[in-house]
This record gives structure tokens, sequence and C-alpha cells, in this order.
């Protein structure tokens, strides 16, 4: 079913989920009978005369009056803002270790006339499953089903959370269940209120536009009333009412919560999870708000709090751009104080698409129900330790696609965060390590199994210590019979496939397992779907007022490593921006401002498929008190550091770049000082394994960053009309013997050796860390004929 609210006067479709009829294009017309007729956008004037702008305003007022009877979350949401505001208990040195706290709502029938779901209750049970198996105390949980999923129940336990969360600590606010926009919901309490007459103010206010001027003309009572001062006073009485349903106008998404009574809307609107969410961060605690409904992205955490803590965002989305924006309350927001605590926000839909549940068999016949992103989101509490933001994203991307919603397109979903690596569920305890996942067709190898069709059968049992209740295989159900055997074909893409086996047991245990296959493992494999930029940025000429002496070699380095990279292996050094701009991606004597510009283009326009080269010729500069590196860009003034290039600045860019392979590489002075980081990357072997390892490493998400030297200066000739270093990374580029090679083969082999010999300078090659490294490395790939 789809988890989208819109009250149904028709049956609902077989498929839908979460919604009230959806909304008409635009305000009924003659359908609507007896209703007034406007023709120049003004309500009428009432009876004796009088300002329209003032009937306006007593519009307003029954527009209050008639939410707040019916549906009053949408004007006074059941948790007091005065509630969040409290000073937070101060942080204590040796106090208790920090706790994991949750409150869990599953809400299935926010009205009797709404066909009800079937998954909220099982994903809340399978969340708690999850939390329970990391060790999350029972008594920090609050599961909210049934009776207890109503607006004010939700509000106590996130109050009564509040005030217990304690510095250090992590709170879990989850939602699954029916949403609506506003739009949504003003059709909606059309049907509740009993009649087209009561109905006729919120209908004429949801024909003034969002930003109309008379609703705005309102807030300057004398305006609108030319000095009558029974008017103003009129005026600036009713001036509650229509702020308070402006703010409901303004709202881009409710919450649904359970509800039997058929003449009331029991909704909690994004601002309320928005508050809390500031409330928690400023007790120095983190939390992870996660919405499974449709819509879910309209809630905006990251968009709010961006209002309060503008340095700090990041967002991955799976699956292609929404076709509408976010959005939300223009609400003043509550103060974010120093020293508080990070936040995610983990959406299952993103914009107008919708949410997903699917029936999987219980292998006794049965079925049962689950929201898709919930059943991955527990797969992955349940198997990976240390999750973090960034990583649960990944994961959740990686998996295939779930049935399609409604307007047939794919389920997308969105995670957003402070940090991206902040550690979800941190000091949790580990899970058992047994795998009751026993994989008996293939069998069972070492290495990726190799088949030459492009789909493979896939059998198997589960012996797990309660029954099975599901099996998954590449994100279908499989076949599961009474003894736990399962059975499914997955198709096959072309080069290395990570087919995901999940198993859910009737106790809410989920275990993974997972097989490697390759599939025409060749040359093409490793190219792969996305595409290949090279950034190649040559600083040489420097004027005399910087204090900087001109270099020899950058741009004949940079002439010679663009060539080999576009003729040989396929990099493009131009792009097409999002707004269909080209960006050139070869800079000389670059600005500052040159190479920040076209770092943010390269990162709005790469995917995860894609791999980028950033290459830097120039000098570089390390600042002992500071020990900060720095790139120089041909505008610098020596010994103003503010006029340099950090390594945070471009750390900064690397990060906010989706793509799945960055090399960064560095020929400058102190390069090596650049990007922290451990030594990494693996060696290969020759033989009929080194395919699928170099598979295996461009399929796995990778930063590296390889440098001319490390802490020292580094010389600017000595490679016949290079620096040493370029000369190096020339040669190996057009000498590998092999078509397809890593960066670190490409550094061990040619690079490390050359300018160590050569010149009193120490190569570096070692992952980037805190943007994204995950084990993997760029592949280069010759092209034929290169």
């Amino acid at each position: 079913m789809l988890l989208g609210f819109v009250l149904a006067l028709a049956a609902m479709p077989a498929a839908a989920g979460i919604l009230i009829e959806p909304a008409p294009a635009g305000p009924p017309g003659a359908a609507d009978g007896g209703a007034r007729q406007q023709t120049d956008g003004e309500p009428p004037a009432e009876a004796g005369g009088g300002h329209p702008l003032v009937a306006l305003i007593a519009d307003a007022d029954a527009v209050h009056a008639l939410l707040a009877r019916h549906v009053p979350g949408m004007v006074a949401p059941p948790l007091d803002r005065a509630a969040l505001v409290a000073d937070p208990p101060a942080c204590a040195a040796g106090g208790a270790p920090p706790r994991t706290r949750a409150i869990l709502v599953g809400a299935v029938a926010p009205h009797p006339s709404q066909a009800p779901l079937a998954g909220p209750e099982n994903d809340v049970g399978l969340l708690a499953a999850s939390l329970a198996a990391r060790g999350v105390r029972a008594a920090d949980v609050a599961v909210l089903t049934g009776a207890a999923a109503t607006g004010q129940r939700l509000a106590a336990a996130m109050a009564g959370t509040l005030a217990e969360t304690r510095c250090g600590d992590q709170v879990l606010l989850y939602f699954g269940g029916y949403a609506g926009r506003y739009e949504d919901m003003a059709w909606a309490v059309r049907q509740v209120v009993g009649g087209e007459e009561a109905y006729a103010p919120l209908k004429r206010h949801m024909e003034e536009p969002p930003a109309g001027p008379k609703l705005e003309a309102l807030r300057d009572p004398h305006g609108v009333c030319g000095g009558d001062e029974d008017c103003m006073a009129e005026v600036s009485a009713d001036l509650a009412a229509l702020d308070s349903f402006a703010r409901a106008r303004s709202e881009r998404l409710y919450l649904l919560l359970n509800n039997e009574d058929e003449s009331f809307l029991d909704v909690v609107p994004a601002r309320m999870i928005n508050d809390y969410v500031t409330a928690v961060r400023n007790r120095a605690a983190d939390i992870a708000v996660i919405l499974d409904t449709s819509y879910a992205s309209l809630a905006d955490v990251a968009g709010h709090q961006r209002r309060v803590d503008v340095d700090r965002f990041w967002r991955r989305d799976t699956g292609p751009p929404p076709d509408q924006p976010d959005g939300g309350t223009g609400e003043a927001a509550l103060t974010l104080l120093p020293d508080h605590g990070d936040f995610a926000a983990l959406y299952s839909s993103i914009g107008d698409s919708n949410s997903t549940e699917i029936e999987y068999d219980r292998g006794d016949g049965g079925k049962k129900t689950f929201g898709v992103f919930t059943f991955r989101l527990a797969a992955a509490i349940q198997n990976r330790d240390g999750l973090t933001v960034r990583a649960l994203a990944e994961s959740l991307q990686a998996e295939p696609d779930a049935e399609p919603d409604l307007a047939g397109g794919t389920q997308r979903y969105r995670a957003e965060a402070s940090d991206p690596d902040l550690v979800l569920l941190s000091g949790t305890a580990s899970l058992p390590q047994r795998n009751p996942i026993v994989v008996t067709r293939p069998a069972p190898k070492r290495g990726a199994a190799a088949v030459e069709r492009p789909e493979i059968a896939i059998e198997g049992f589960v012996d797990g210590a309660s029954p099975v209740g599901a099996v998954v295989i590449d994100g279908a159900v499989a076949t599961l019979d009474r003894a736990g055997r399962f059975a499914h074909t997955a198709r096959l893409k072309t080069g290395l496939n990570t087919i995901g086996i999940v198993a859910l047991m009737t106790d809410g245990r989920i275990h993974e397992r997972r097989l490697d296959i390759l599939y025409e493992g060749d040359k093409t494999a490793l190219e792969g779907e996305g595409r290949r930029y090279a950034v190649v940025i040559a600083n040489q000429n420097y004027a005399p007022q910087t204090g900087f002496e001109s270099l020899t070699t950058p741009f004949a380095d940079a002439d010679a490593l663009t060539e080999v990279l576009a003729a040989r292996y396929g990099f493009l050094t131009e792009l097409t921006d999002p707004g269909g701009r080209r960006v050139p991606l070869v800079l000389k004597d670059a600005s500052a401002r040159d190479i920040q510009a076209t770092l943010h283009h390269v990162g709005l326009a790469v995917g995860e498929k894609d791999t980028v080269l950033i290459y830097y010729a120039g000098h570089g500069e390390y600042e002992q008190s500071t020990t900060n590196a720095y790139w120089i860009p041909a505008d610098a003034q020596h010994r103003v550091p503010f006029t340099y290039l950090s390594a945070a600045a471009i750390s900064d860019a690397v990060s906010r770049m989706q793509a799945g392979n960055v090399v960064l590489i560095s020929d400058s002075c102190f390069s090596g000082a650049m990007m922290r980081g451990g030594a990494g990357g693996e060696t290969v072997e020759a033989g009929e394994e080194r395919m699928r390892a170099l598979l295996k490493m461009a399929e796995r998400r990778s930063r590296i960053l390889i440098s001319s030297g490390g802490n020292e200066p580094v010389d600017d000739l000595g490679g016949d009309g290079h620096s040493v270093f370029a000369r190096a990374l020339l040669t190996g580029l057009r000498e590998m013997e092999a078509d397809a090679f890593s960066a670190r083969e490409l550094f061990d082999r040619y690079i490390l050796q050359a300018v160590a010999a050569n010149a009193d300078q120490e190569p570096q090659y070692r992952p980037i860390h805190k943007v994204g490294h995950e084990g993997g490395d760029v592949v280069f790939v010759r092209r034929d004929g290169g």
C-alpha cells in the first residue's frame, strides 16, 4: 500500500496506502451547488457593507474555529512550544553512560472511512525488536500503536523523553502511517465538518494564493480600516486567528494519528517534530527522525535546522531527483544553544512521491506486511555495527528497487544530517556473529562465483533459533516452505553483482548474507555505467605582488595529463551543470574563487556511478602553528593564510561530491599534509582473480589522496620538462602493462620508486578520512586503442 492520506469518498484502490483522496487540481466549481461565486478574487463584503478585507479576517476567525474543532492539531499542535524551551541540565563530567531512547509510532487508521494500513504496527514491532537486539532497554522505548497512537500520547511521550534525555544520549523518533499535505488536509475537512456552508470560509481561504497580498495587507489594520477605530479594534483582535491559520497553511506536511471519530482528524504538524529536534539537540544529545510515509521529505528537518545551524548540512538521495522542491513553515525557529548535539533525518519518500508497503510470505501459507523502507532500515540496524548516517544512506541506495508506487515510479529515499559520520545507536551492544542463512546453490566459493548467463538460481535454508518468517533475495520475496527452505532466481548485470539475502525470523530478528556473483567480468564491466571527470588545476604564474615565485612546469604537466586522461582513459574535461551551463574543468592560474566554484559545480553534477580525478600543480604551504596545509591560488598573498585554499575547504568540496570514486592528486609542497588518513589500498595479485578484485574495488566507495611528497617542499623540475612527480605519473599512465589497474598499483609500480629515487621527497598514497571512504579504489581502464 501507499502511505499518502486523502479521505476516501469511494473505495480505496487495492494498492493504496496513506491517502485522503487526492486533492482536486483546483477549487470546486459548478459541482459546489450553492457555494458563493467570486469574480475578482475578493470575498464578498458582509451584509450592510464593510471593507472586503474585514470580511476576509472574519473568515479567518471562522476558519480558525473550524479547524480548532475538527482538526485542532493544524492550529494548536499537541506539544506546546513552551515545553521545549526550558533550560537544559548542565553536562556533568563522569555522569551516567549515554543511553539510546526511542519513540516508535505506528498509526494505521486516521478516519473511519480510511482503509487501514497493514504495515505500521508490524514496522514498530520490528524496530522495537531491532533495538532490543542491540541492547536498548525496553523501558527506554515508547511504543505507540493502537489506542496509544494519538497526538496527545505522542506529545506526552516526546515531553517525557526530552525530560529524561541527558548529554551524550541519542533519541530515535520514528513515525509510520498516513501523512497529508496542507491541500489534502483542507479538502479533507470538507468531509468532516458536516456541510458546504460550514466549509465555505476555508474554501475561500484555499483559493487565496499562499502569499496573497490581501493576507499581508491584513497585518496593517490602519491601512485596511482607513482610520476607523472600531474597524481597527476588530481587525487587531482577529489577527491572532489569522496568524494561526497562516501557520497552518504554510505547513507542508501533517502526520495523521489513529482516530475513530468521523468528525475529527488527529494530526501533528511537521513543525512540532522540527522544534523537538532543536530541543533535543539543546540537551547536547543527538536525534534521528525517521519517517516512513508518503511525502516524507516535506517535513524538511534539515531545512528547519539550517535556519539555526547554517554551517552544517549533508544530504543523500536515492533514485532520480524529485519533481518538486521541499519546503517548510516560515514560523520563527527555536534557538539552538552552543554545545548542541547532532541530528539526522531519514525519509522513505521525496517530495510528492509515495511510500510503499509489501507483503511477505511467511512460509506457513500466511502473509505479513511491512513498509519497504522500514524493513530495510531494521535489517541495517540489526546487521551493521558502527552504522553511520552516510553508510545507512548508501546501504539503502544499494538495495534493488521495491515495487513501484501508484504513479509507476520508484520509491526514493533521502538521508540528511548535520554530520554524515554520526553513528546511529552508538554505544549499543554488538550482535551475535552466527549467521543461520545457509546457501546451497550456487556452491560456496572463497571468491566471487563466475557465471555465463545473466541470471542465477539461488537456493538454501535458514537454521535459526526461531522459525523463519520471510526471505527476501535481491529485493524480491523468495519462495519459502515450512522447513525454512528458500529459492529464487536473480537477474544479473554485467560485472560484479552483490546479491543480498535477508531472513526475517518470527521473533523479529533479521539476518543477512551477501553473495558475490561475477557475470561477464571483462574490461567493459570495469568501465561501469558512470562518467569519468578530470579537474586539472595548474598554477604557474604568480604576480610579484603575491610574494610567491612563478613556477616552470605546472602548465606542461597539466597539458600532458589532460591529453593522456582524455585520449587513453575516457576522462571528460568539461561538464554540463544541472542548469545546462557548460563548465570547463581545466584551470590555469586559477584564483581561490575559480577553484572552489569549479569543485562546487562538479559536486552538483556527479552521481554515485561517476569517478572524479582532481589534479593540482602549484605552490603549497604549511602553517606550523595551526598544522593547516594549503594550496596557493594565483591571487593569494604571501603570509596571508585567509587568501589561501585550505585542506579543510578542499575536503568539504570532496565530501559534497556524490561520486562513487574520487582521487585527489596533489603536486605541491607540503601536499602530504593536505588530508588526514591512514595507510590503505589493497594490492592486486595477478591471475584469474585479478579482475574480480578490481571489480570489488571499483564497486566500493573510495576517497584517495596521492601526493608528490609528505610534509616537505618538492621539486618543480627534474622530470625532463615536467616535475619529477608528474613525469612518474605520466609514465605510469602511458606504460602500465595492464589495461585495467588501481590507483594503488599505479602508485606502487611507477610513482613511489621513481620519485623517491630522483628527488628528496617521498610521495604518499592514503585514503582520506571522514569524507566517505569505504575501502574501494579508483580503477583506471584503458580505452581500446588508447
